[in-house]
């Protein structure tokens, strides 16, 4: 076995609402990709997507990338889902 820890990435982020400015602090899944978030202040409940381009709602309007990006941040989507 070898002594060396694996990379580990980290789950916490705040993700902002690009609709009114709403910032939720989240624990982000650490495996797959969060496609969709609703907003949490009761007067805007936005659904949010993520932006085109983008693997997830974290990668689009969090303070950091999804734990998936952070630690293969070179790989396309489509490399990422073969990893899950």
């Amino acid at each position: 076995m070898s002594d060396e820890t694996l990379p580990q990435a980290d789950i916490h982020a705040t993700l902002t609402c690009p609709m009114c400015g709403t910032k939720q602090k989240v624990l982000m899944p650490p495996e797959g990709f969060q496609h969709y978030y609703k907003c949490t202040n009761e007067e805007c409940l936005a659904d949010l997507a993520p932006l085109e381009g983008k693997d997830c709602v974290f990668c689009s309007y969090a303070d950091k990338p999804c734990p998936q990006r952070q630690l293969h941040p070179d790989l396309s989507e489509h490399h990422l889902q073969s990893l899950l």
